[in-house]
């Protein structure tokens, strides 16, 4: 289909994909906008031969060099073919790169736009870039520097003279971009020399700082403007100099080509001209009610969007707030706050549907349902966070059967909720909960404590199981009476969380048909055996022997429960998510496997280890240096494994970064056995080009 469209066509389908925006070209941030892990865009020109000779002229346009490798080829083939060069309209130089630069400009006259770096290393050399820099004469010259980092080696020292040699031959530069927000004292006479260029009439600075280089800058018969990039909020009021000349030259702009958000429309509102007039007065009443609760549902909760991937601090702020405005509906008119409050109640289902309390407003709550029991009606989920340390949420275990429609009870682990509370809301709502997690559970004043009330929880999908510890310890059992345990009990269960081995043994005894995602977050221990009498197993497991062929998707704090792993218990899960300890257990336990043992369908590994307090950056790396090659003994045992995610992984930036990066050589041998490691979130490490000895 290629061959039968015009390049015309075909180029502007490809551009989106080729084209380097001004604004991350021009961008002089500390990290580089061109620092990605994505596979390079140049790989369209390999679909065809109609792609390539389109594609050709947008990728070689503007071109962006990061690498000595990146470099050299870019070098060879501006040699073996230099018309490449004629498309060169913007050059982007993140570093010195040898003698290879000299190439590169050599065969690229037509460079308008020139971006040069004076952040060089000192193993880098800038020889090719000061002999290349008198062949070009660009239009704009952006210079990047760390204003907090200034380097001074041998390589910079050679840029810094051979930009001020250039003044005679470059005839055409009239723009300059500077990245200082205060000129430093180490770059105020190689700002002034470039700033004196015949040429130059714009000179553009990040922000706009009244000092003595700017009124010597604007001193300069040819400058014609001093541009600053970014102008302040309407709020902060535009800074000016004493000095005439500055103000008269001060110039703001913004990029216009960076993504910006959506302007937000706020509409006045006006007073109608009858002052009589009342909306929907000529409707009969009970449609007007019915137009009103769409109105309203559409203003009150229908076109909010929940808060997701945050904290849970943060999601609980975000929904508070959204309950206050909720509230101001109600200030709006008589008619919203009287005659639809008595008539159709059309604020209880939104007001109350999702209710987030905070601290102190538990017990305010439940006397407000206690007080009004239709209230309890309209409750479709509760959010309860910071919750407060004197009730403990233990008199919402009151409020509970008014709820018959609860589908979601959510806490922060600070929530403390009672034996009696449990019973109340499987007899309540345990036809429609879908989730109870964030809750510690406590025995409460009950004597008598059965898990028959998990048979009423038919429509339970997820649960968190965390239960406070007695402080009679084993002496007191969560349940005393296990006998009664119903076998058919969650049969909707797909997620589980295990924050405590206390009442872990009726787990075991129920068949869970549907379990798939467990997430175990304790450290397992053997009960207490008998003076003489062998160890008893430990409730983890006995669990995981009972349900591990379900399991899909499995997290634990440790791979080995009891000298038991956990892999050979499981056989079917495909995502493994396993904390390594900071002494033991680098190989996730696979010294202690049998040497003929497989894990045919684990495909993805998490991996993450406790962080020191004291353990900095450059420390940490050196840890994972050790655990890497431990950890990649135990590959031999899972056949199947296809992706090892990294945690704490960081990508690095910059070619000096990547050559002593712990993270990248790790990559790069995992690579070779088929496996991708990828970070946190889930970017995987893409091989770049390397320079041969």
């Amino acid at each position: 289909m290629a061959n039968s469209l015009p390049d015309e066509i075909v180029s502007e389908i490809l551009s989106p994909a080729l084209k380097v925006p001004e604004y991350m070209f021009s961008d002089l941030s500390l990290k580089s906008p061109f620092a990605k892990y994505s596979v390079s865009s140049s790989a369209t020109l390999l679909v065809c031969k109609a792609w390539l000779r389109v594609a050709t002229p947008l990728l070689y346009s503007v071109v962006v060099i990061r690498s000595k490798a990146q470099c050299r080829a870019l070098g060879d083939a501006l040699q073996k073919n230099p018309d490449l060069g004629r498309f060169i309209k913007k050059l982007r130089a993140e570093g010195g790169f040898g003698a290879h630069m000299h190439h590169i400009l050599k065969f690229a006259p037509n460079v308008t736009d020139l971006f040069v770096s004076l952040q060089i290393p000192s193993s880098d050399s800038s020889a090719g870039l000061v002999a290349g820099l008198p062949l070009i004469n660009p239009t704009r010259l952006i210079i990047f520097d760390d204003p907090d980092n200034l380097w001074k080696n041998k390589a910079v020292l050679q840029l810094m003279t051979a930009l001020q040699g250039c003044r005679t031959k470059w005839t055409n530069t009239n723009t300059l971009l500077l990245p200082y927000r205060i000129i430093p004292f180490a770059r105020e006479s190689f700002v002034l020399a470039v700033c004196a260029f015949p040429g130059i009439k714009t000179v553009s600075f990040p922000i706009f700082f009244p000092d003595t280089v700017i009124r010597e800058i604007a001193a300069i018969p040819t400058i014609e403007a001093i541009e600053i990039r970014s102008k302040p909020k309407k709020s902060v009021p535009l800074l000016t100099s004493a000095d005439v000349r500055v103000n008269s030259l001060l110039r703001w702009a913004e990029d216009s080509d960076a993504p910006s958000r959506k302007r937000v429309y706020k509409l006045s509102a006006r007073l109608p001209a009858d002052p009589t007039f009342r909306p929907l007065m000529a409707i009969p009443q009970p449609i007007a009610d019915k137009i009103w609760s769409r109105i309203l549902f559409f203003a009150m909760l229908g076109l909010e969007p929940r808060p997701k991937n945050q904290t849970p601090h943060m999601k609980g702020v975000k929904e508070r707030l959204a309950t206050t405005k909720r509230l101001r509906f109600l200030l709006v008119s008589k008619l919203f706050h009287v005659s639809l409050l008595s008539r159709i109640g059309s604020h209880f289902p939104y007001l109350y549907r999702e209710p987030a309390l905070g601290r102190r407003r538990v017990s305010r709550f439940t006397e407000c349902v206690l007080a009004t029991p239709t209230l309890g009606a309209h409750i479709r989920e509760l959010d309860i966070k910071l919750c407060d340390p004197v009730d403990r949420g233990q008199s919402l275990a009151r409020a509970i059967p008014y709820m018959p429609r609860l589908s979601r009870l959510l806490g922060d682990s600070s929530m403390r909720f009672p034996y009696a509370g449990l019973c109340a809301l499987a007899e309540s709502c345990g036809a429609t909960l879908v989730e109870l997690s964030g809750m510690s559970f406590t025995r409460g004043d009950a004597t008598d404590r059965s898990p028959a009330f998990f048979s009423c929880f038919t429509a339970l999908r997820t649960l968190s199981w965390a239960v406070i510890s007695s402080p009679m310890n084993n002496w007191d059992p969560f349940f005393t009476s296990v006998d009664a345990v119903p076998t058919d009990a969650l049969p909707a269960l797909e997620f589980l969380t295990l924050k405590s081995t206390e009442g872990l043994s009726v787990f075991p005894q129920m068949e869970l048909p549907n379990l798939r995602r467990v997430s175990i977050f304790v450290h397992d221990k053997p009960a207490p055996a008998q003076f003489g009498a062998p160890a008893a197993p430990t409730p983890m497991v006995d669990f995981l022997r009972a349900h591990g062929a379900k399991i899909w998707t499995l997290r634990t704090e440790t791979p080995i429960f009891h000298s038991v792993h956990v892999l050979t218990l499981c056989p079917n899960i495909s995502t493994f998510v396993c904390r390594v300890d900071a002494s033991r257990n680098y190989d996730l336990g696979a010294s202690g496997l049998e040497v003929e043992f497989r894990h045919d369908f684990l495909s993805t590994l998490l991996v993450n280890r406790v962080p020191g307090v004291h353990v900095n950056k450059t420390r940490a790396e050196q840890i994972w240096a050790g655990i890497f090659p431990q950890l990649e003994t135990a590959l031999v045992h899972l056949p199947a494994l296809r992706e090892i995610r990294a945690l704490p992984c960081e990508w690095p930036n910059t070619e000096h970064a990547i050559a002593k990066s712990v993270w990248v050589q790790a990559a790069e041998r995992l690579l070779e056995k088929g496996i991708k490691l990828t970070d946190k979130g889930g970017a995987e490490w893409h091989p770049r080009l390397k320079l041969k000895r």
